[in-house]
């Protein structure tokens, strides 16, 4: 809607509605009726009219960011929206030969490019940093954000969850989460860029936690 209506538009309806409240209130100033509409004429004018303060517009050109856990769900959907925006986008990926990955690579730009990243080892994470950098490096690229988005949940009672779920989800959702960070560290601070961190571990071991707690007998 706005893409269709000019700068003069907003100039002219905030005039319009501006006039229509000033006229109001001075024919009847004592009038509490007319108070009232001379208010809300004003306040749309104002509304109308604080859509001709500039605002400041993000640049994608030139920037990069690099995302975890684009296999599927929202990293999935993130790295392609990154990459209609403009932005150079390094998708890391668990399963890079996998089917998600290639129809995240099929539907994308050459913007976007699949890196393999599995945040529970180390080395991996190591050599996505290498690869975002080595290739931040040659097309001169500014680093601009860091997501940690690989995640994984896991339902069910914690009497009946074995424990290596428990184990498996801190090393992805927290550990994971570390890792990459670690990793990324120096990047950012070079290029003054941010970090994203999607919530996964401590929602989902207070799920699994609560729903034992309805099953436990107090101790008097």
């Amino acid at each position: 809607m706005e893409a269709c209506v000019g700068s003069h538009t907003y100039v002219i309806f905030s005039v319009i509605f501006l006039s229509f409240a000033y006229g109001i209130y001075t024919v009847e100033p004592g009038s509490v009726c007319a108070k009232f509409i001379a208010s809300s004429f004003a306040f749309v004018g104002l509304y109308v009219a604080q859509k001709l303060i500039p605002r400041g517009r993000f640049e994608a050109e030139g920037k990069a960011v690099f995302i975890t856990g684009c296999d599927t769900g929202f990293g999935h959907k993130l790295a392609l929206r990154c990459d209609q925006i403009g932005l150079r986008v390094f998708a890391g990926c668990l399963l890079p030969a996998g089917r998600d990955a290639r129809e995240l690579a099929s539907k994308s730009s050459k913007r976007l490019t699949i890196v393999p990243c599995d945040v529970t080892s180390d080395d991996a994470v190591i050599a996505a940093r290498n690869l975002v950098a080595k290739t931040a490096t040659k097309e001169k690229l500014v680093f601009w954000a860091c997501v940690n988005n690989a995640g994984f949940q896991r339902w069910g009672e914690i009497e009946m969850v074995p424990l290596k779920v428990f184990k498996n989800i801190s090393e992805v959702n927290l550990w994971g989460m570390v890792r990459v960070t670690k990793a990324f560290i120096p990047m950012i601070r070079h290029s003054k860029g941010r970090f994203l961190c999607i919530e996964n571990v401590k929602s989902q071991v207070s799920k699994m936690t609560n729903l034992v707690a309805l099953h436990e007998p107090c101790d008097a």
